[in-house]
């Protein structure tokens, strides 16, 4: 406590998964986020960030256990302010703001490589995201996720990536999208029509169909081809 209330950050020299917290602009609550940090940094060497948005019913804690991005990277969970909001209610867009700002305050994190990431409603929170912050990321990564998730779940308000007025504002993004072609959780044929609106409206799409799998993550032919991706566009 002393050394925080002097300046210093205590436990920011520490690797591996930790769990910290910032306090929020918005309302001074105390808001979680867990931390995946690499060992060996180096303050004046910096390198990427990997966000990893959860799905629907979880939190951030266990979302880092394994790694989700290359070797040497910082990974952040960060909780959204609640576990099945789409991160497109309750202040969610918020949350991943002052999550990322506090981990940029923090770590030697380099702001042009900053990736984000998600599973299942996590996947949409990426698309609700480029939304809310447009050419804010070096690459956004959809693991099977559904593109209109928040309005069919929250009601108006909440953006459907399927707009041909959404799919417009997400020209010259860069997407890694990988979905499983039995998938009965998030369907299989929305993220087609996703990926073609995409394309059509100038986004930059890499798209792996995974024939018969289910509502998963990717498998690990498709789990190295996205950090082959994360890593080829971190150069």
């Amino acid at each position: 406590l002393g050394a925080a209330a002097s300046g210093r950050d205590p436990v920011a020299s520490r690797a591996g998964i930790q769990r910290r917290a910032y306090r929020s602009a918005l309302d001074g609550t105390l808001q979680p986020y867990t931390l995946r940090v690499p060992e060996g940094l180096k303050p004046e060497v910096r390198v990427p960030l990997l966000i990893y948005l959860h799905g629907s019913g979880d939190d951030d804690r266990g979302m880092l256990d394994r790694s989700r991005a290359p070797e040497g990277w910082i990974q952040l969970a960060p909780r959204g302010r609640g576990t099945s909001n789409c991160y497109s209610a309750d202040h969610a867009q918020d949350d991943l703001r002052e999550a990322v700002a506090d981990v940029l305050a923090h770590y030697p994190v380099d702001p042009e490589r900053v990736f984000l990431a998600g599973f299942s409603m996590g996947g949409y929170g990426v698309y609700r995201t480029a939304l809310a912050q447009p050419g804010r990321f070096r690459g956004l990564a959809v693991l099977a996720g559904q593109p209109d998730l928040g309005p069919q779940w929250l009601g108006e308000g909440h953006p459907d990536a399927l707009d041909p007025a959404n799919l417009a504002r997400l020209k010259g993004e860069t997407f890694f999208i990988v979905h499983g072609t039995e998938d009965r959780n998030c369907p299989f044929a929305k993220t087609v029509q996703m990926v073609e609106g995409l394309k059509a409206a100038g986004a930059k799409v890499t798209f792996l169909a995974e024939p018969g799998r289910g509502h998963d993550g990717p498998s690990a032919k498709a789990e190295a081809r996205y950090l082959a991706w994360l890593q080829d566009l971190a150069k």
